[in-house]
């Protein structure tokens, strides 16, 4: 999955501060293996991860799940 935009998140956890960062990306997958789903994502700005995103993919595609 990938989406890009405005990023809104608590400034830190449990405040009432909210930050807006704009022109973020993210890249988000779920492995499934047979000890359950792994979560991986990539989050910041939107050119870092744009320059990061083949590196992202192709350490999904080296996975290697144990059976």
């Amino acid at each position: 999955m990938s989406v890009s935009g405005h990023y809104r998140a608590e400034a830190m956890p449990g405040s009432d501060e909210m930050v807006d960062k704009p022109d973020q990306a993210l890249l988000a997958a779920i492995v499934m293996s047979p000890h359950g789903p792994y979560f991986f994502k990539l989050l910041g700005p939107k050119a870092t991860v744009d320059a990061q995103a083949a590196v992202f993919r192709a350490t999904l595609q080296s996975l290697q799940l144990a059976r």
